[in-house]
């Protein structure tokens, strides 16, 4: 019983420091993708395209329990002022006994994800390789190099899920990566960099006490703030060129009412906005304008397609 026990109580910790909630952002992510590729018209496979999900979810779940193991060990997550967007899920602060078997589950996924990629290549060929290896050195190197630099702390989360992802699991099914595509990630990229900086701003006296350089540590509150809000601004007037230039259908002006929350988010981001009541409010309004935004593109993308 005992030994049941310390199983059950290992799945569940492997299960809450792979972040679910987080997973929801990839799956949206695929979906993105799939329905591009359904729009533009390639011919896709169901059971291909399952099993490149999968992969994608599994994906960010190793990123995530690297992750956890590596704050845990450094001791981050045990001074994070922790809430549902911002310090770890807290599972290995309560099972510390379970950080090795968590690591190991981690390396035996990837392995698993390693081996899909070689399928991919005898699928297709090769040239899925080098975006494999970026993504190897985006997971490996993010929580103990990247966030020690304020740049690549910033950008890497939107590259790894925005623009890595979505390139390899379109080549994953396609065998190709659309030169149109690469420019339609760029919006997932904006969106997602944003989801991270806001969420570092919780986190700054504990990212600062293990040496990390988050945007908001290296120059400041009132700066990092004004990145956020002109990424915003950039992402709105990227959407209006990929429109434009019809890397989407006209349909997706749709995806403007996405952005809505950015009003009520506007108006409450202040240097220091942590510290009020409002600090939840503003950290769920961001998740829900950047999932807000992507649904809508996958919805314009798919009616738009069904309409012909």
């Amino acid at each position: 019983m005992a030994n049941l026990k310390i199983r059950q109580t290992r799945l569940a910790v492997l299960y809450y420091s792979s972040r679910p909630n987080f997973l929801i952002l990839t799956a949206l992510l695929t979906a993105l993708t799939i329905a591009c590729l359904y729009w533009a018209g390639y011919p896709l496979s169901s059971g291909l395209a399952l099993l490149v999900t999968i992969a994608a979810l599994l994906v960010h779940a190793i990123v995530n329990w690297f992750n956890e193991v590596y704050d845990a060990r450094a001791g981050l997550d045990n001074i994070t002022q922790r809430t549902p967007f911002n310090g770890g899920s807290g599972s290995l602060q309560l099972e510390p006994e379970a950080i090795n078997f968590v690591e190991r589950v981690a390396l035996g996924a990837l392995g698993a994800v390693i081996l899909f990629g070689f399928y991919i290549v005898w699928l297709w060929d090769w040239r899925i390789v080098p975006l494999g290896l970026l993504g190897l050195l985006v997971i490996f190197s993010y929580s103990p190099w990247m966030t020690r630099h304020p740049f690549l702390g910033w950008s890497s989360p939107g590259f790894g899920l925005g623009v890595v992802m979505m390139m390899g699991i379109a080549f994953a099914l396609t065998g190709a990566y659309p030169v149109w595509l690469i420019a339609v990630t760029l919006l997932p990229f904006l969106l997602i960099n944003n989801l991270l900086l806001l969420n570092q701003f919780p986190d700054q006296v504990a990212d600062q006490k293990v040496g990390r350089r988050t945007l908001p540590l290296a120059i400041g509150d009132r700066q990092a703030l004004r990145v956020f809000k002109i990424t915003i601004w950039v992402s709105l007037a990227w959407l209006l060129l990929l429109i434009i230039f019809q890397a989407l259908p006209v349909l997706s002006i749709i995806a403007l009412v996405g952005f809505l929350p950015a009003l009520g988010i506007w108006a409450k981001l202040q240097p220091g906005f942590t510290q009020t009541p409002d600090a939840i409010v503003v950290l769920r309004q961001n998740v829900v304008m950047i999932l807000g935004v992507i649904i809508l593109l996958t919805l314009s993308l798919v009616i738009s397609a069904w309409l012909g």
